[in-house]
């Protein structure tokens, strides 16, 4: 049984226009939103990414993310050269 926490990832920087589609299928894979509770954010194009920019960030979250973390997403942002900052909430059992 995992353990699911509620957590949020800020990610920034730039990236090359062909390597947009592999950041698109790893947010969509993480099963993302934009804003909690919102349905799953799976973007297809750079346009959709831009569009969803929190300033200049993209800002993601999961209510339910497993162990509070998005591990392959945040390793596709090392990937990228992207950079993130992810935060969970505290929990004790």
């Amino acid at each position: 049984m995992s353990c699911r926490f509620s957590a949020w990832i800020r990610i920034g920087g730039r990236i090359e226009r062909a390597r947009v589609p592999e950041l698109c299928r790893s947010i969509a894979d993480a099963n993302v939103s934009t804003n909690w509770g919102d349905s799953p954010f799976e973007p297809r194009t750079a346009q959709e990414l831009l569009d969803a920019l929190d300033e200049e960030n993209l800002w993601l979250c999961d209510e339910e993310a497993d162990c509070g973390e998005f591990p392959r997403l945040e390793s596709t942002c090392r990937k990228l050269g992207l950079s993130y900052t992810r935060h969970c909430e505290a929990y004790l059992e």
